[in-house]
């Protein structure tokens, strides 16, 4: 029975985590523009994360696989960095003014960018050099190797 229970979470995660998409974050003006979630599955997999299991790393080893695509890597950072950072997050936005209404986030770290059709993008390398500062932390936290 344990392994069916154990299985069908593992199943269910991994579900989880295949709907994530950088596109259903968001950002809104409340005075200043801030970055919103619009994935309940996000929201599930940071609940997931938070609740004390015996396997505390499973899911953060999942997510840190993913840090580098490039269709997932925004998100996969949010829902990383809201269950490991909670009350020390850190978040700032930048308004090009140009003719794509370009905005830039800093959300912990990782500098990635809307745009007027409300599209979340980012570079490879700053994917790559976000896996590696999330390798430093991993590593201290004895996460990974």
């Amino acid at each position: 029975m344990a392994f069916l229970v154990g299985h069908t979470q593992t199943s269910s995660v991994d579900n989880l985590i295949a709907k994530l998409d950088n596109e259903k974050l968001f950002g809104t003006c409340n005075y200043v523009w801030v970055l919103k979630n619009g994935c309940k599955e996000a929201d599930t997999l940071i609940n997931i994360g938070k609740t004390k299991r015996t396997d505390k790393a499973a899911l953060p080893i999942k997510l840190f696989n993913l840090l580098t695509d490039t269709a997932k890597g925004i998100i996969v950072h949010y829902v990383l960095t809201n269950i490991i950072y909670e009350g020390g997050i850190t978040s700032g936005t930048i308004y090009f003014y140009d003719k794509d209404g370009t905005l830039e986030y800093n959300y912990n770290g990782l500098r990635f960018y809307q745009d007027n059709h409300r599209s979340m993008f980012v570079s490879k390398e700053e994917l790559e050099h976000n896996k590696k500062v999330w390798t430093g932390l991993f590593r201290q936290m004895k996460l990974i190797e």
